[in-house]
């Protein structure tokens, strides 16, 4: 059992900092929300006070996506670095701690051939191998123009300019990069999708969509891939989750026989229907998972039992323009419109809806918020929504970043199973339908999902969803869980379950709280209960503040080199610093000396940027004799602390003999700290 340890805040001392300017452009405009408060945050605080019948364990723990295996079905879209909307180097480590397996990724064609014939595959070699490294699998969206080819472009990356439509020399140079790009990431990537949303003109420049057009595309580029990489996954695109129109005519045309994989993309309000404005056969239900049944069941009618069905491209911002296109009509959408909480929860419904709907892998768009001059195909938004799951100004990880996280703890390997003999009680809240299923894990463990699939895109106007505590889920009981525990997916608190009945061979859980957003029940022996999501190292019980509720700096330590005292400030080579950082109070507040590295490494991600020891922690250091496993954390702790820019403090008044002064001047010879420790290393000696 793993230890509980414990440290308090140490707050903020010295001046302000200075104010981070953003990576580039203004910052985000103000909030029309009151200060703190966010709009979908209602249902979600029924968590802050203990429920009767519950009791928090712990938290989720995240796994890294190195430890998760390619059949994860969670993507995340790392498109738009063909014209520099965000920055992949911010990105790579903290979308690793997300457990997110797969991102999709544009070829950049505009950014890679420069001067005719010559290429340049710097940024993307560094985008496939730095993802690659960390355990994620890049998949390819062959996508875009090149204007040394094309007249008239809008934007220099050319996009949405298809190559096919600019003549024998465009696409000449067309085959040729796209043979350079699978001679050289062969081995590396495995899928390629052909184009992005083509049955839209806004991406099918200059001529008007047509499905011969780009199913001649699609064969083209396939088969030149499929010439170098002969297992090469092939993947059609378009903008809609149905088949509409030009998706019919795509697959009558014999398309199936061309692709190995579907993605359709799925903006929607709702994650669990589709938009009113989203054509789809009149009559036709806008049910999400009957219309993705009935699009399996075309596709297969059509050659198509092999292809596997994903969602590529899909999201809903944390902030919005005014007249975004998610709303109809679009004079009701304001500007400055946001919610955290409202994107993370849709992005749970829509995985989940993506899992219940028989598709095998989903991808969110998108990595990180782009903040400005967002150029498409005709048009440049000043300040587009910030669909990314890390801002878009600071890299600052969003609530959607953990609650992708906790997707993917629980469900990211997980497979939709029949639900029949599950229900939840009510059926509905309100007006908003309650929705029960089950999934089974990889090692055949059944997991229970509930909640009520109401339409929090009206919180924003003032319409909010209440939580409840009197719902009852029933399930078999040859599946019911024997140690029941309810997880909290948006914020990640583990509680067990006390109330359980039986009747006529099923088990009933009742008295449990109904949000509108996911909510997890399985067995205790499934599930990695961590404690790392709480603040600073780890801690149990209610009450506890959560991840994204404790101020901390905005970097990990040492992203702007070491902290030293310039005149009467402390400074880094930014400017002023404040420290922010924690108190070790006696030994308990250590941790196993094997464990001391990944507590560094935690408190550095953590922007922890001073550790301050105090009490009994410098009376064990000073009597090793009594205090052998503490001195050893010590010993090993100094310099891994000081070598990530952690300022190691002590009270000056502390004990404080030799021993101490010679584990100090350790840290000195790794960082320059001196000028604030050196006093009391000086009244030591």
């Amino acid at each position: 059992m793993s230890r509980v340890f414990v440290a308090s805040l140490l707050v903020a001392f010295s001046c302000s900092g200075a104010v981070e300017e953003p990576w580039f452009g203004a910052p985000i405009p103000a909030s029309g929300e009151k200060p703190g408060i966010d709009c979908g945050m209602t249902a979600a605080k029924i968590f802050d006070s203990p429920i009767p019948g519950m009791k928090r364990i712990g938290s989720l723990a995240v796994p890294k996506s190195a430890e998760l295996p390619d059949s994860s079905n969670a993507s995340i879209g790392f498109e738009c670095i063909d014209r520099g909307l965000f920055d992949p180097d911010r990105c790579y480590d903290t979308l690793a701690d997300t457990g997110i397996k797969w991102a999709r990724c544009q070829t950049m064609w505009s950014r890679c051939e420069k001067e005719k014939g010559k290429y340049d595959f710097a940024v993307l070699d560094g985008i496939v191998d730095n993802l690659t490294k960390r355990g994620i699998r890049p998949w390819f969206s062959v996508s875009f123009g090149n204007t040394l080819y094309m007249t008239n472009c809008y934007t220099g990356a050319a996009v949405g300019c298809v190559p096919t439509l600019y003549g024998d020399e465009c696409k000449a140079a067309w085959c040729a990069y796209v043979r350079e790009l699978a001679v050289r990431y062969k081995g590396k990537v495995t899928h390629w999708e052909i184009w992005n949303e083509p049955n839209l003109s806004h991406f099918w420049q200059p001529s008007k969509p047509n499905a011969a057009d780009y199913l001649e595309l699609v064969k083209l580029t396939g088969r030149i891939i499929r010439n170098e990489i002969p297992d090469a996954k092939i993947g059609g695109t378009t903008a809609s989750p149905a088949l509409n129109k030009w998706e019919m005519e795509f697959f009558e045309l014999g398309g199936a026989a061309a692709i190995d994989f579907w993605c359709g993309h799925a903006y929607t309000r709702v994650p669990e229907l589709l938009r009113r404005q989203q054509r789809i056969a009149s009559g036709s239900s806008q049910d999400y998972v009957t219309v993705l049944k009935d699009v399996r069941s075309v596709i297969d009618a059509h050659g198509g039992k092999h292809i596997a069905i994903w969602q590529g491209e899909s999201g809903f911002p944390s902030w919005f323009p005014a007249g975004h296109w998610l709303w109809w009509p679009k004079t009701v959408c304001k500007e400055g419109w946001q919610s955290q909480a409202n994107q993370a929860k849709w992005l749970l419904r829509r995985f989940v809806t993506d899992r219940r709907a028989g598709i095998v892998r989903s991808s969110f768009f998108q990595m990180a918020d782009i903040s400005r001059h967002y150029s498409m195909a005709t048009t440049t938004k000043s300040h587009p929504a910030e669909h990314g799951i890390v801002n878009g100004w600071t890299y600052e990880p969003k609530m959607s970043y953990h609650a992708f996280g906790h997707y993917n703890a629980l469900l990211a390997t997980a497979k939709a199973a029949d639900a029949s003999g599950v229900s939840l009680t009510p059926k509905s809240d309100g007006a908003a339908p309650t929705v029960a299923t089950m999934f089974r894990a990889e090692n055949g463990s059944p997991l229970f999902v509930y909640y009520t699939a109401f339409d929090f895109s009206g919180n924003y106007t003032g319409t909010c969803y209440t939580a409840r505590c009197d719902a009852r889920l029933s399930v078999p009981k040859a599946l019911a869980p024997s140690e029941p525990v309810l997880v909290d997916m948006l914020r990640g608190g583990v509680y067990s379950i006390s109330y359980r009945s039986e009747a006529d061979g099923t088990v009933t859980y009742s008295g449990l709280p109904l949000v509108d957003y996911p909510l997890a029940v399985l067995d205790r022996s499934q599930v990695d209960v961590s404690v790392e999501r709480v603040f600073p190292f780890a801690m149990e019980g209610a009450g506890l503040p959560e991840l994204w509720d404790v101020p901390r700096n905005r970097k990990p330590a040492g992203t702007d080199g070491f902290i030293s005292a310039k005149g009467s400030d402390f400074a880094d080579r930014t400017g002023r610093r404040r420290f922010f950082g924690v108190n070790l109070y006696g030994p308990a507040a250590l941790p196993e000396k094997a464990d001391a590295p990944a507590m560094v490494e935690r408190i550095a991600r953590w922007g922890v940027n001073a550790v301050r020891i105090k009490g009994k922690v410098l009376v064990s250091v000073a009597h090793p004799e009594y205090f052998p496993s503490t001195h050893d954390v010590l010993g090993a702790g100094f310099k891994p602390l000081v070598g990530r820019a952690i300022t190691f403090t002590y009270p000056k008044k502390s004990v404080c003999p030799l021993r101490v002064a010679y584990y100090a001047s350790e840290i000195d010879k790794v960082g320059d700290t001196r000028s604030l420790i050196g006093e009391c290393i000086d009244s030591c000696r």
